[in-house]
């Protein structure tokens, strides 16, 4: 950790102790000298691991009421908002004074990063209480806010770690929508499933969603674009096969047994292109042919 964050930090949990508003206000007042804070841009990851999670845990000292940091998810910061979704996170696990619609507005944060904080405090507190996590994914899943839906799928990987069974309800009944980072959430859970050893419930999530009428083309493609997916590539190319049939030479598709290719599963695809050349599905025969053009001119 930085000697900047690591001071800071050493300041927050002294003032965290105090239990003081003004106190926790001037240890504050110094994250605004660092370059991730001052002038507000986006957060990375990283600095959200080494800075606003510490930070944020430190402010769960019990001394620290909740009615301090409650004017901290209003501020124009985006740091110290992240900051106050960490320490809430924590107290609605272990404290019992803040509950889930306390958290909405964290959840619909207009910031993507802060988002993440709510999402990465969720991910590593709810670790100690599976159930109260796997309410928590239930409950906003079913949202009909993108961005809450978006944070309930960062949690995923880490509820079937303690509770298989209910991550693959909530999966199996799940349909995504159009927005761009309610995929992506989705894909990167997905894909962490199937590299913790649930590749088998992930491809059967993947073979079901393929043969619906309205099939996440971008999901199930971007899934299987991952290197996992080379191990299964019998399974794999089943499911697009099926995508193929459907909707032809689609670039997702393509960049889809492109990926394959890269990560090994050569012979797999040729057989599976030979097939599609000889159907007499014009769909894959067309998704054959434009594979063939791509690897000649690369």
């Amino acid at each position: 950790m930085r000697t900047e964050i690591h001071s800071l930090l050493t300041d927050i949990k002294a003032a965290a102790r105090i239990g003081h508003a003004e106190s926790l206000w001037a240890a504050l007042d110094g994250l605004f000298d660092l370059p991730e804070v001052a002038g507000n841009p986006p957060m990375s990851e990283v600095f959200l691991t080494q800075a606003i999670l510490p930070i944020g845990e430190a402010l769960s000292h019990p001394r620290l009421k909740v009615a301090t940091l409650r004017p901290l998810v209003n501020q124009p910061h985006a740091a110290i908002r992240a900051i106050a979704a960490v320490s809430l996170v924590r107290r609605f696990f272990r404290q019992g004074k803040v509950s889930l619609k306390d958290l909405r507005s964290l959840g619909k944060d207009p910031r993507r990063d802060v988002r993440a904080a709510l999402a990465m405090a969720f991910a590593k507190v709810g670790e100690e209480d599976p159930q109260r996590l796997g309410e928590a994914v239930e409950s906003w899943i079913s949202s009909d806010s993108p961005r809450l839906r978006s944070v309930a799928l960062r949690m995923i990987p880490t509820l079937a770690e303690r509770d298989t069974p209910k991550v693959l309800k909530i999966l199996g009944g799940f349909d995504a929508s159009s927005d761009p980072e309610e995929r992506t959430a989705l894909v990167k859970s997905l894909v962490k499933l199937a590299q913790d050893g649930l590749a088998d419930e992930v491809l059967k999530l993947l073979g079901k969603w393929a043969e619906e009428p309205e099939a996440n083309l971008r999901v199930v493609s971007k899934t299987l674009s991952r290197s996992w997916a080379a191990a299964h590539a019998g399974s794999s190319m089943e499911i697009l096969t099926c995508l193929a049939a459907h909707f032809g030479p689609k670039k997702q598709i393509t960049q889809a047994l492109q990926a394959l290719l890269r990560h090994g599963a050569d012979e797999d695809i040729q057989e599976a292109l030979r097939s599609w050349r000889n159907s007499e599905d014009l769909n894959l025969r067309a998704a054959a042919e434009k594979i063939s053009s791509k690897s000649k001119t690369q």
